[in-house]
């Protein structure tokens, strides 16, 4: 059959969803069915949660403490995937958990401090408050180096290229979402490109303070997630 989807493959991503959709779902023998069928959707669920921080238009409160709230999330995630990859029962996605819980826990206590860090020179939790203190001056141009040190933690922590070694399929086949299939699957990978537009959000406003300017904060958020999808191509798979 034919290779490509439509002109030159133009919806070849969306014909790949589709054909994942209606995927035929397969459960492993001794699985614990209801952690193995619910904890997918929950990982959907926290990363939705993530968003209660940015402050939509016409929304009547601010979460003075969001930063805080996003750390419980972010941290509240490993226990997701710990749940996904334990419910299969399998050698494999717990060999994979192993190396991502690790990785995504060392990686998110560095980037604690350095948001911690912004925070103490705002004095506030609000994430709305990187606005007004960058109404003039942008922390992005005198702090320049904690920007890409944040940059590395974010890759790091959503184990995207060049640290994405605990999906390296050679190594460990796929990594905890191993026996995962159709809409289950779907729903593990939702989280990651989730992620992936939320960190692009917070790195430009803590660092260029674009709160109140939508056009170009879509603009950035765009730029960066290129940023994620290009370093993929550019980064060959690195060994452990």
């Amino acid at each position: 059959g034919t290779y490509k989807f439509f002109i030159k493959g133009v919806f070849q991503p969306m014909g790949d969803g589709l054909k994942l959709f209606f995927k035929e779902v397969n459960y492993p023998l001794n699985l614990n069915f209801y952690i193995f069928m619910i904890s997918p959707m929950l990982g959907l669920l926290v990363s939705v949660f993530f968003w209660f921080i940015y402050p939509y238009i016409g929304m009547n409160y601010i979460m003075g403490f969001g930063l805080i709230y996003m750390f419980c999330c972010s941290s509240l995630m490993v226990y997701i995937f710990l749940m996904i990859s334990w419910s299969s029962n399998s050698n494999y996605s717990v060999l994979g958990m192993i190396r991502f819980i690790s990785q995504m826990i060392s990686y998110e206590v560095s980037m604690m401090i350095i948001i911690m860090n912004l925070m103490f020179l705002i004095n506030s939790f609000n994430l709305n408050d990187f606005y007004i203190y960058q109404m003039n001056s942008k922390f992005f141009f005198f702090l320049f180096l904690m920007f890409i040190l944040l940059l590395i933690s974010f890759l790091a922590k959503m184990n995207r290229s060049p640290f994405d070694f605990s999906e390296g399929e050679p190594k460990l086949v796929s990594g905890f979402n191993i026996e995962f299939s159709s809409l289950s699957f779907i729903f593990i990978f939702m989280p990651e490109y989730m992620k992936i537009i939320f960190m692009g959000m917070l790195l430009c406003e803590m660092f260029l303070g674009l709160m109140k300017n939508k056009f170009y904060l879509k603009i950035l958020i765009l730029l960066f997630s290129f940023l994620v999808i290009w370093l993929r191509g550019f980064f060959p798979v690195s060994g452990y």
